[in-house]
């Protein structure tokens, strides 16, 4: 689960979609995706992305 992650990680830095993402790392769906992220990471999917855009 921490490879798919790390590998979420980096695809959000390129600006994919969630949906792309979550179906290319092998996550039931995006819902799943942003859960699963969010427990391991402590923050959620788009407070990740906001931190990008703020650096």
């Amino acid at each position: 689960m921490q490879c798919r992650l790390r590998e979420a990680k980096k695809e959000l830095e390129k600006e994919s979609s969630d949906v792309e993402i979550a179906y290319e790392l092998g996550f039931a769906s995006q819902s799943h995706m942003c859960t699963v992220f969010k427990g391991y990471m402590g923050i959620s999917v788009g407070d990740y992305r906001d931190i990008l855009k703020n650096r």
